[in-house]
């Protein structure tokens, strides 16, 4: 294609939800943290190496028959904290500990970045913005942060 020589019509997309394939047999519930395997099906987000963050699911999925997909959704949200994150963190990443879970990487085995940490809770949790994650390494990520 040539270059513009006149106005265009670019249309926006918002980019803040995916639809994933589900991996078979797993069961999604809504609220969980999402992440991508090695195979780019969705599964629940665990400290497991290779795994990528989506987000949040939308809605609960239960793939026993196979066939299902999920919306994700990217944003800030509220997860538990493992409770070795405090008001320190903010503006690191979050690493996940389990699929409701978040915590500092030095308390994961893998270090899979659930995304940026925003603001810290003794009620609410963690608020992660999980727009950064799937995408980086956490010395990326945080690097990434540090020059927002």
């Amino acid at each position: 294609m040539a270059a513009l020589t006149a106005e265009r019509n670019s249309p926006e997309s918002a980019g803040v939800h995916n639809l994933e394939t589900v991996k078979d047999a797993e069961v999604i519930f809504a609220g969980a943290l999402v992440a991508l395997d090695a195979n780019g099906e969705a599964v629940n987000a665990a400290d497991t190496a290779g795994l990528k963050v989506r987000g949040r699911c939308e809605q609960s999925v239960d793939n026993s028959a196979d066939g299902e997909s999920v919306k994700v959704k990217r944003g800030a949200f509220w997860y538990d904290n493992d409770g070795n994150i405090t008001a320190a963190h903010i503006g690191t990443s979050a690493c996940v500990v389990d699929n409701q879970t978040v915590g500092p990487a030095a308390e994961t085995s893998n270090a899979i970045i659930a995304g940026e940490i925003l603001a810290v809770d003794a009620s609410l949790g963690v608020l992660v913005d999980t727009r950064l994650a799937g995408r980086y390494t956490k010395a990326e990520a945080d690097a990434a942060i540090a020059a927002s």
